[in-house]
C-alpha cells in the first residue's frame, strides 16, 4: 500500500476521533475523572487519567475497522496491505491516547490535591505502557471477530465502555503485582517490552490475516 494511503487512513482516524460529535463524550469522561480524584484520595490522579482516557477511546481500540461509517466498505474495495493498515490504525490510536490524555490531564490535575512529580510521571508512563499494547492486542482481535457497524447506540456504547474500564483494571494487575512483589522497574520494563514484541510479531500479522480473510486482500 503506498504511503499516501497509510497517511490518509491515519488522518481519517484522527479526524473522526476528534470530531465535534465526540466532544460531549470526552467532556463527560473528564468530569468523571475529576470526580474520581476529588473523592478518592487514595487513587493516583495519573492512574485515573489513564482509566478515563482509555475508556473514552474504547471504539478506537476495539472497533478499528469501523472508525467511520463507510470505512469498511472502502477498505473492501481498495487494494491494501493489511499489516500496514493495522499498524496505521494502531498508531492513530496511540497518538489519540496521548493527545486526549494530555487534554484531560490539564483539567483533572487542576482539581487534584495530590502532588505530581517526576517519579509519579515516570511511574504513570510505565503503567500506561504495561496496559497499552495488551489493549491493542485484545482490541485488534475483537475488531476482526466482532466488527461493529453501528457505534452510536447509547446502551451498547455504555456496555462497551464499562467493559473497557473493567479490562483496564484487569490488565493493571500485572503492573501492580510486579511493583508490589518484585519492586523492580527493570522487571516491569521487560514485561512492557514483551507486550510490545507480542503486538508487532503476533497481533499485527494475525489481525491482518484475519482481516484479509474476512474482507479480501493480499
Amino acid at each position: 500500500m503506498p504511503r499516501w494511503k497509510e497517511l490518509a487512513l491515519f488522518q481519517t482516524d484522527m479526524r473522526q476521533c476528534f470530531s465535534l460529535r465526540r466532544v460531549p463524550v470526552y467532556a463527560t469522561f473528564t468530569v468523571a475523572g475529576i470526580m474520581l480524584v476529588a473523592q478518592r484520595g487514595d487513587l493516583p490522579p495519573l492512574g485515573a487519567i489513564c482509566l478515563v482516557t482509555l475508556s473514552a477511546l474504547e471504539a478506537q481500540f476495539n472497533n478499528i475497522l469501523y472508525h467511520s461509517h463507510a470505512e469498511l466498505d472502502a477498505l473492501t474495495i481498495l487494494p491494501l496491505d493489511w499489516q500496514r493498515v493495522i499498524i496505521a490504525k494502531n498508531l492513530s490510536t496511540a497518538v489519540a491516547t496521548g493527545l486526549l490524555g494530555g487534554m484531560m490531564a490539564t483539567s483533572i490535575l487542576y482539581f487534584s490535591p495530590a502532588h505530581i512529580g517526576d517519579r509519579e510521571v515516570s511511574d504513570a508512563a510505565l503503567f500506561l505502557w504495561s496496559i497499552f499494547f495488551p489493549l491493542l492486542i485484545i482490541g485488534n482481535l475483537r475488531s476482526v471477530q466482532e466488527p461493529r457497524s453501528q457505534r452510536d447506540h447509547t446502551r451498547e456504547a455504555l456496555v462497551q465502555t464499562a467493559g473497557m474500564a473493567l479490562l483496564v483494571v484487569i490488565l493493571s494487575i500485572p503492573y501492580v503485582l510486579l511493583n508490589t512483589l518484585v519492586a523492580s522497574p527493570v522487571v516491569t520494563f521487560c514485561y512492557c517490552a514483551a507486550t510490545t514484541f507480542a503486538w508487532i510479531r503476533w497481533s499485527v500479522p494475525h489481525t491482518a490475516a484475519r482481516a484479509a480473510h474476512l474482507l479480501g486482500g493480499p
